[in-house]
């Protein structure tokens, strides 16, 4: 017979849990009140309740008043349990903040913020997602704490936080006390960047379509690690005679070299290896200090640089065939 068959609380934990999956995603921050907490007896509450009635049944059977009086004094105990577990959940507000953007096989950390109101602190709270378990989290009176949720992602998109469980069995362990929870926490994946060889030709500086960029001939600009293909005539030889590192001088007042980035560039590749090549063209442009544009399937970039226009690149490329506002949950 099954091992879930002979378990019954389990089962319906299970089941209660079901029914929290089915709610729909919510802004943070999200209030438990009343209706979002569930509370059970625990494997030790479920041995200790039978206690209570071969105790209580024995006191009828013997009218042994000292019976009566231990045993509904244990009631009382486990009612004040049950109280002081569900307080312990009870009106605490959850927020996690959107992740910063990561790169197809990475992990992404949402910051999870637990607030809770009134006096009463909140003890040996308990964070369950589908990577682990997060423990002893204590709340002070109406101060908050901040744990990290670090989640791994190897699909490129717009991904959901997964779905997550507050859970205490504090004070007895005698009862737990769980919110299921669905929150509106989401991160860019980028595809995996891949060697994709040397940049398409690009059109020297004083180009008709160039644009002005501190990458010119004119004046002294800044100096920046070495890169294959720079000027040997750049290089800083003097910090090089002294054992630093290879660096490269730049100069502004020019105009930038341009790059155009073409989806048709990569053919006949896969959509993901083309992604994946785009993605690490966009990166070694960016690095090189050159003008460059993108032009894939339905989306068209012109001629930019800095870190605003990377990551407009970067998230045209990971969000490549999904429909507007599409999600993915994992």
């Amino acid at each position: 017979m099954d091992s879930v068959q002979l378990n019954p609380i389990k089962r319906w934990n299970q089941f209660i849990e079901r029914i929290g999956e089915r709610e729909q995603r919510q802004q943070s921050p999200v209030a438990l009140g009343l209706r979002r907490i569930f509370i059970m007896p625990t494997r030790s509450g479920l041995l200790f309740v039978l206690t209570l009635v071969a105790m209580l049944i024995g006191s009828i059977n013997y009218n042994n008043s000292l019976g009566f009086i231990l045993t509904f004094t244990l009631v009382g105990l486990g009612l004040v349990a049950i109280l002081h577990t569900f307080r312990n959940l009870f009106r605490i507000a959850l927020h996690v903040k959107h992740a910063a953007p990561i790169y197809a096989g990475g992990i992404a950390h949402f910051a999870l913020t637990l607030g809770g109101e009134g006096e009463h602190e909140r003890r040996a709270l308990e964070v369950v997602t589908q990577s682990g378990v997060v423990r002893g989290i204590d709340i002070a009176g109406e101060s908050s704490t901040s744990i990290d949720l670090a989640q791994q992602y190897n699909r490129r998109g717009l991904h959901y936080l997964d779905r997550m469980t507050l859970r205490s069995i504090y004070p007895l362990g005698l009862f737990r006390a769980w919110a299921p929870l669905n929150i509106d926490a989401h991160v860019l994946v980028y595809p995996t960047p891949v060697a994709a060889g040397p940049l398409p030709e690009r059109s020297e500086g004083g180009d008709s379509e160039a644009i002005m960029s501190p990458s010119g001939d004119d004046d002294f600009y800044a100096m920046r690690p070495y890169q294959d293909g720079d000027s040997l005539r750049r290089v800083h030889w003097k910090g090089v005679a002294k054992g630093q590192a290879m660096m490269s001088k730049q100069y502004g007042g020019g105009c930038a070299k341009e790059v155009w980035l073409d989806w048709h560039q990569l053919a006949p590749l896969a959509v993901e290896e083309r992604l994946s090549r785009l993605c690490q063209w966009v990166l070694d442009a960016e690095s090189a200090g050159f003008a460059y544009g993108l032009s894939i399937p339905s989306r068209r970039i012109e001629n930019g640089q800095g870190e605003a226009h990377k990551a407009t690149c970067l998230e045209a490329l990971a969000l490549f065939g999904h429909r507007d506002g599409e999600v993915s949950g994992g």
